[in-house]
């Protein structure tokens, strides 16, 4: 799964521009945060849901 995140986060830090945003739906949600750190985004919010008895955080993102 770790695979994913950074091949996702990879790419979209390859496509937006500085102060750009983007918005993704994770029940990762730790893994989610130390990608995103260390591809340098910065997390604007999180609102947590449920989905079928699943916990999942919609993380709201800028690429800084």
């Amino acid at each position: 799964m770790a695979n994913f995140y950074d091949s996702l986060l990879r790419a979209l830090r390859e496509v937006l521009r500085d102060g750009s945003s983007a918005v993704f739906i994770t029940v990762r949600k730790s893994l989610a945060r130390k990608i995103l750190a260390k591809y340098g985004f910065r997390i604007m919010s999180e609102r947590v849901v449920e989905q079928g008895g699943i916990w999942s955080s919609i993380f709201k993102v800028v690429r800084e």
